[in-house]
């Protein structure tokens, strides 16, 4: 029986991200106003190569704001857990592939190896979560190739179930 679950979890946006919006259309302003009211009048020759750094500065300013709108989405095909990272709706790049039979370790966030994986250097940890401080938060540890990874993320009930019924002898919860 092929199995196929899809969900999207919208990441929560943090302080950070709203100051970094803040900074860069701040900073986007200033440059902005700088070329138009300054650079402009001096090199009017040069006035199209000023304009044209000016709608860069716009654009940057737009692709910055823009990358705070952060979604997962979760695919678990058969043993397969697909999770991407889609950006602003259009952009969308492949975080973690792991096959649910062959990882080495799952649980919540109040399992004791939650932390120890979490402070050992050597694994890469993949966040694909609505918030790093959420009690809700799930871990499931694997081997991509050489490397050990850590993915981190707020599975529903439907993918906790498969993930037990995948591979029962690595159920904590």
């Amino acid at each position: 029986m092929d199995v196929f679950i899809e969900e999207i979890v919208r990441k929560k946006k943090t302080q950070g991200d709203f100051l970094l919006v803040l900074g860069v259309l701040l900073l986007g302003s200033l440059i902005s106003a700088v070329l138009l009211a300054i650079v402009l009048p001096v090199f009017i020759k040069y006035g199209t190569f000023v304009l044209a750094l000016v709608i860069a500065v716009i654009y940057g300013v737009y692709y910055v704001v823009t990358s705070v709108n952060v979604e997962y989405e979760y695919a678990l095909v058969n043993a397969e857990l697909d999770v991407d990272k889609i950006i602003n709706k259009t952009r969308r790049k492949r975080l973690a592939t792991p096959n649910i039979r062959e990882i080495e370790d799952f649980g919540t966030k109040k399992e004791p190896g939650f932390g120890r994986y979490l402070k050992n250097s050597s694994i890469t940890k993949v966040y694909a979560c609505r918030d790093k401080k959420a009690e809700d938060i799930f871990f499931l540890v694997y081997n991509q190739g050489d490397t050990k990874m850590m993915l981190i993320f707020n599975p529903s009930a439907e993918i906790i179930d498969q993930i037990a019924k995948r591979n029962p002898q690595k159920r904590y919860i």
